[in-house]
């Protein structure tokens, strides 16, 4: 996302064909510091929402840490935890 030739914000992800439909999965979504709290991660996610409609991607999927403030921004936006998944890490 721009703002007057200036990178403001940037998502990054990829489309994913599941047997439940088509998801977009966000791999990266961020707003520089002196953009945040100004609009720019909401218009940013709404511009992505009407694309990926016109595209066929039903559903829009993430991961967050509950701890930083992405989690509550996340879900403000109306996206909610889905408990029947878990995400899983080792250590190597």
């Amino acid at each position: 996302m721009e703002e007057n030739g200036a990178l403001v914000a940037i998502a990054l992800g990829r489309v994913k064909h599941w047997y439940a439909g088509t998801e977009y999965l966000v791999e990266e979504l961020g707003v520089f510091p002196a953009w945040q709290g100004r609009g720019v991660g909401s218009a940013l996610l709404a511009g992505m929402r009407r694309v990926l409609k016109t595209k066929g991607v039903g559903t829009v999927v993430l991961l967050t840490d509950r701890t930083l403030p992405a989690y509550k921004f996340y879900i403000g936006k109306g996206f909610s935890e889905q408990k029947e998944q878990a995400f899983l890490v080792k250590e190597l």
